[in-house]
């Protein structure tokens, strides 16, 4: 049966997904000539941690950002993510929260991180949040007479030779002692 094979082969190909940074990387030199391009292993871990922690903000107004926020006793995580992608800003949320947040809301930077994540999610509901996002970033690149990004709409296996794992680990995982 063709539709089996097909299936097959569509499964096949999903199931083999890497991650794929070269729509990044080949902007973020056009964007950077001058800066150091953020390892493969960084943002690896980066989009682990930012399915973890991150949040792809729409805001009524039709503000767009994307945000991590961590406790400021962590502010070293969001430095840590500034200086290895080079751009974004870490700002102080909360005096009475201490918190603060790794904040990109400048719409060339936001360019980059939908490029980043474009089929390059694990997780299928984080995905679709992505999604929602995106969509709502083409449209604002069509009303400036832009090319629009195509979502891609598959998610990447995660592999222990990757830096994913560390990641979602860095952003959820917790260790427990029980006597």
């Amino acid at each position: 049966n063709k539709n089996y094979i097909c299936s097959i082969a569509i499964f096949t190909l999903n199931k083999n997904k890497s991650f794929d940074f070269s729509s990044f990387y080949s902007k973020f030199s056009e964007y950077y000539p001058n800066l150091e391009q953020p390892s493969k292993k960084f943002l690896e871990w980066f989009i682990g941690f930012s399915e973890g922690e991150g949040s792809f903000i729409l805001a009524k107004r039709g503000d767009l950002s994307f945000v991590i926020t961590q406790s400021t006793t962590d502010i070293k995580s969001l430095n840590y993510i500034k200086d290895n992608l080079g751009f974004g800003k870490v700002i102080k949320q909360s005096v009475k929260q201490n918190t603060h947040r790794f904040v990109i809301q400048d719409f060339k930077n936001l360019y980059l991180i939908c490029l980043l994540f474009n089929g390059n999610m694990v997780f299928p509901t984080r995905k679709a949040r992505f999604l929602t996002f995106l969509s709502f970033y083409n449209e604002k690149l069509l009303k400036k007479n832009l090319n629009t990004i195509t979502p891609l709409d598959v998610c990447v296996i995660p592999s222990l030779k990757d830096g994913w794992i560390s990641g979602i680990t860095d952003a959820e995982g917790c260790f427990t002692c029980s006597i």
